[in-house]
C-alpha cells in the first residue's frame, strides 16, 4: 500500500513497485489522478489499484484497510509517502491547517503502522516505509507544522 502515490514522489515511486514486480495498492484523495496512474501501471505490466481515501478519516481507517485486503489481499509493504505541506508563519495557521498536517503526516502513518503491523507479524514479513523529509531535521520559519511532523 503506497499513500500519496498519485502525487510527488509517490509515481516514481509507484512505477519502481511495478518494475520490481509489487502489486501496488495506489491510496490518495485524487479519484482522476489515481485512476491515471493506474492506467499506467497497467500499461507497463504491473498490477495495481486505484484507491481513493483521505487519510484525515482516521476513525474509517481500520475499515479502509479491511476492504482493501479483502480486494487485494494480505498488505506486505506499508510505504507511508501522504504528506500535506502549508507553507506560511506559525501564527498564520489555522486550527484546521495544523490538524490537517498533523493528521495526514503523523496521525496517519502511525495508524497504518499500528492497523498493518500486527499482520505482518502473524506472518513472520513484511516492510514499513515511513517517507520523511530534511524538513524535519531543520525547520524553516514559514513551514514549522510540516517540519514539526516530519521530524515526529
Amino acid at each position: 500500500m503506497l499513500t500519496g502515490a498519485a502525487g510527488g514522489i509517490g509515481t516514481f515511486v509507484a512505477r519502481a513497485l511495478v518494475r520490481a514486480g509489487a502489486k501496488v495498492i495506489c491510496v490518495g484523495r485524487s479519484p482522476q489522478s489515481l485512476e491515471n496512474l493506474q492506467a499506467d501501471l497497467l500499461q507497463a505490466g504491473g498490477e495495481a489499484f486505484a484507491i481513493p481515501f483521505d487519510l484525515q478519516n482516521l476513525e474509517a481507517m481500520p475499515t479502509f484497510v479491511q476492504a482493501v485486503e479483502r480486494l487485494a489481499g494480505p498488505i506486505d509493504i506499508l510505504i507511508n509517502n501522504a504528506a500535506v505541506e502549508k507553507h506560511r508563519p506559525f501564527q498564520n495557521y489555522s486550527i484546521a491547517d495544523i490538524q490537517a498536517i498533523t493528521t495526514t503526516n503523523q496521525l496517519a502513518p502511525m495508524t497504518l503502522c499500528h492497523l498493518l503491523l500486527p499482520g505482518m507479524l502473524e506472518r513472520d514479513g513484511g516492510h514499513i516505509v515511513n517517507i520523511s523529509s530534511g524538513a524535519g531535521k531543520r525547520g524553516a520559519t514559514i513551514n514549522s507544522i510540516y517540519s514539526a511532523t516530519k521530524a515526529a
